[in-house]
């Protein structure tokens, strides 16, 4: 009856004989009698009395819990849990029990403010368990690389974190949007490139695609100082969108850089015919103009810039201009001289066309004006 459990009670809180047989045998007559009496605080002193009795190490471990589950459930002595939950761990590395509470513990903190650090080691730590399902393990370094950034500041560790969350799951886009910002905020420039490159094959769409190429293209000519590269991944984006108009500016400024300007023009001659911008393809013909080594291609050019202004600024001054670039390099061709006195009659400019020919007599002395390949053909 209540009168008899009293004293049994009393006799257990006191030191008495030591051993473990007496200890488990203390612990069994604890359970009985302290539920009973509706004193299961008093098992917390009860448990810590016993457990140095104890050497058999499982059952010291599930001693150590009750201690902690019973601190934390019944007195809510949130430190005390906390120091035997560790107890457990240095005995039993990775314990699931200990691990899963502490993880709880950390989260909530004191007085609602978690313990960030605490909880950071241990989301590692639970990540590395075997008995942590997969999705659980990318659940933990997903918030472990969110407290490394905010609030603990750790920008080296947080993108680690977010690194292996990406492995696990390559189109996480939570995961490639932190590094993208880490990565940016450390400098850490090639391996933003090649995340750019990892996320394209992740795509949902071609705006995503674009921009992510526009994206690559500014690090690489801002910060890696390849306009090359910068090149290629603009003009990608323009393939998928002819119009965005960072990508359009930044190859049209390519333009005036000698190490690309000739794929540079490559690339805008497509967007301009099918835009036909004229005066913007006027400039992209003379930088391939410029580049262009074989006769016959540049001839080819010449002739176009020719036409060019001609039929479609009919700007017949220039397109005049033109045709006699054209007849200095290939004076044998009488259509070209056709053209330049077609044009000469309509615009009334004789006096240009007779400055070319002079020019191009003194420079050749051998050729009379009545030479067949002369101008005087004309």
């Amino acid at each position: 009856d209540l009168d008899q459990r009293e004293p049994a009670l009393v006799a257990l809180v006191q030191p008495g004989q030591r051993g473990e047989r007496l200890a488990v045998a203390r612990r069994g007559v604890a359970e009985q009698v302290v539920p009973q009496l509706d004193r299961e605080s008093d098992l917390i002193d009860i448990y810590r009395e016993l457990a140095p009795e104890v050497l058999d190490a499982e059952l010291q471990r599930r001693l150590l819990l009750d201690i902690a589950d019973l601190a934390r459930g019944v007195r809510n002595d949130i430190p005390l849990a906390r120091q035997y939950y560790q107890r457990v761990l240095e005995g039993t590395p990775g314990e699931r029990r200990a691990t899963l509470a502490l993880e709880s513990i950390y989260r909530i903190g004191t007085e609602g403010q978690s313990d960030s650090a605490a909880l950071y080691e241990m989301l590692l730590v639970k990540a590395e368990l075997p008995w942590c399902p997969a999705d659980d393990r990318v659940a933990a370094m997903a918030e472990a690389g969110a407290l490394a950034e905010t609030p603990l500041g750790r920008d080296a560790d947080a993108a680690q974190a977010w690194e292996q969350v990406l492995e696990a799951e390559p189109n996480r886009r939570d995961a490639g949007d932190a590094l993208e910002r880490l990565y940016r905020r450390m400098g850490r420039s090639n391996d933003l490139v090649e995340l750019y490159e990892r996320r394209l094959g992740f795509a949902d769409s071609v705006a995503e695609a674009v921009a992510l190429r526009v994206a690559m293209a500014e690090v690489q000519l801002r910060d890696l100082r390849d306009p090359p590269g910068a090149l290629e991944s603009y003009g990608a984006a323009l393939g998928g969108d002819p119009a965005q108009p960072v990508a359009l500016a930044a190859v049209e400024l390519m333009l005036d850089d000698a190490s690309v300007r000739g794929d540079a023009a490559d690339v805008l001659e497509p967007i301009y015919i099918a835009r036909q911008a004229w005066p913007q393809l006027v400039r992209v013909y003379e930088v391939k103009l410029e580049a262009a080594n074989d006769p016959d291609e540049r001839l080819r050019l010449t002739r176009f810039l020719a036409r060019l202004h001609e039929e479609q600024l009919e700007d017949l001054e220039r397109a005049s201009h033109w045709y006699a670039r054209l007849f200095r390099e290939h004076p044998e061709d009488g259509t070209v001289r056709e053209q330049l006195g077609r044009l000469a009659n309509i615009v009334e400019n004789w006096g240009f066309v007779a400055t070319t020919y002079q020019a191009f007599l003194d420079e050749e002395p051998g050729l009379g004006p009545d030479s067949d390949d002369g101008p005087g053909a004309v």
